[in-house]
């Protein structure tokens, strides 16, 4: 039985590789560029956490542990990248802020192996699973209010299952283990289901309402609501001090009774939500959506 879940579980997670640098084409033109090469190395060390983890090889204990460890840490930094996605400085962010937080995780595990020889697998304390939730925690509740919602909790419980090992909690050929790439290849699947429908509802929009509310709801999918709210907060204040008769919410522009705006009125609110807009995506990007219409 342990050696089918360990086979299902490596061909998932090299399908989980594919399926990620496939997700390149999702985000061209946008500055998400560098939670995606985060998410390919991610989904590479965790294969390989997946193909020493199962009966098919093995390895010393320390080793295997710590390659499991380093697929935990690296699943953390698409997210935590994604919060630093803003132009200029998302590339600086990837290098002071996601690097040195993978390194700060990993380095308890790595003192331990290299303690012991490879001998003893590294084991997560108290401190180090809580500083690996708050990373969760974070980047996770960035997609609450979204509709990455869903994925985002499977996201959540897929890499508490894989701390449960390191903790002392879970074998780490358990079966909740092994079947975590499948669970992560679902959530995959709901992510780029979510992306794909949103950009066909854009293209398929019949009014500059529809395809600008369209427009900023795959933004939110996209960048979580901590960069929609800074977006949202910023269009508005053009709103008040140009005393417009629209303001941007959630869904979109509404008037002030909350009711869907005229496409006579969106000219100058589109130009701000455009100009916004710019510090995450291309003008290509922008333009094809935001104006696609004229």
């Amino acid at each position: 039985m342990l050696i089918w879940l360990s086979c299902i579980s490596l061909v998932a997670s090299v399908v989980l590789v594919v399926r990620v640098i496939r997700f390149r084409a999702l985000l061209d033109g946008l500055t998400l560029i560098g939670s995606w090469r985060w998410a390919v190395v991610a989904a590479v060390v965790y294969c390989l956490a997946m193909f020493v983890s199962g009966s098919i090889v093995e390895i010393s204990p320390g080793l295997r542990s710590l390659v499991q460890l380093g697929s935990v840490t690296l699943l953390l930094a698409p997210l935590m990248s994604n919060l630093g996605a803003r132009s200029p400085g998302a590339a600086a962010w990837q290098w002071f802020v996601v690097l040195p937080m993978v390194i700060v995780l990993m380095w308890p595990g790595i003192s331990q192996v290299y303690s012991s020889q490879g001998k003893s697998p590294a084991e997560l304390g108290v401190t180090e699973s809580a500083g690996i939730v708050i990373v969760i925690l974070m980047s996770v509740g960035s997609c609450l209010g979204t509709s990455m919602a869903f994925p985002a909790v499977l996201f959540f419980a897929g890499i508490v299952m894989n701390i449960l090992p390191l903790a002392g909690f879970l074998h780490a050929r358990s079966p909740l283990v092994l079947l975590g790439p499948v669970l992560f290849l679902f959530c995959e699947s709901l992510v780029r289901r979510r992306i794909v429908n949103r950009n066909h509802a854009i293209l398929s929009g019949s009014t500059v309402s529809e395809t600008i509310d369209e427009t900023w709801q795959l933004f939110q999918n996209l960048y979580g609501l901590v960069w929609a709210r800074r977006v949202q907060d910023r269009v508005n204040q053009f709103a008040s001090r140009e005393q417009w008769t629209v303001f941007l919410a959630m869904n979109g522009f509404r008037d002030n009774a909350g009711n869907i705006v005229p496409d006579t009125q969106l000219e100058k609110p589109r130009d701000a939500l455009r100009w916004a807009l710019g510090r995450f995506a291309s003008e290509d990007w922008i333009h094809q959506r935001l104006f696609r219409l004229g």
